[in-house]
């Protein structure tokens, strides 16, 4: 039914459809709600950090470790799962197994 009224059908749209979520807005505008990308997600929170460091907030050293997180969260992405960047929708719990035990 979607195909017939989009040139394009999303995953978001099937969710919206499926959660009783108005796909369109005014105008036919479609209506999809962003997913956050996880190497996104960890540069917004290490750019966050960083001002805290810079308040004497937070330290320095903690700062390092974050970065080396997101290196490592990076790394692990391009060589384990073969992307560049992965969507927070798409994380599953395997994943997670999979990461951790890298770090061990």
């Amino acid at each position: 039914m979607l195909k017939t009224q989009h040139d394009y059908v999303s995953p978001i749209m099937l969710k919206n459809i499926y959660h009783n979520i108005p796909i369109e807005g005014k105008k036919n505008e479609i209506l999809e709600q962003e997913v956050p990308l996880l190497l996104e997600l960890t540069e917004i929170y290490i750019r966050d950090f960083s001002e805290l460091v810079d308040k004497k907030l937070r330290s320095k050293e903690a700062l390092k470790q974050w970065k080396a997180t997101q290196k490592k969260i990076a790394e692990f992405l391009k060589f384990e799962i073969k992307v560049t960047d992965l969507c927070l929708s798409a994380i599953e719990y395997s994943f997670a197994q999979k990461f951790y035990n890298i770090l061990l």
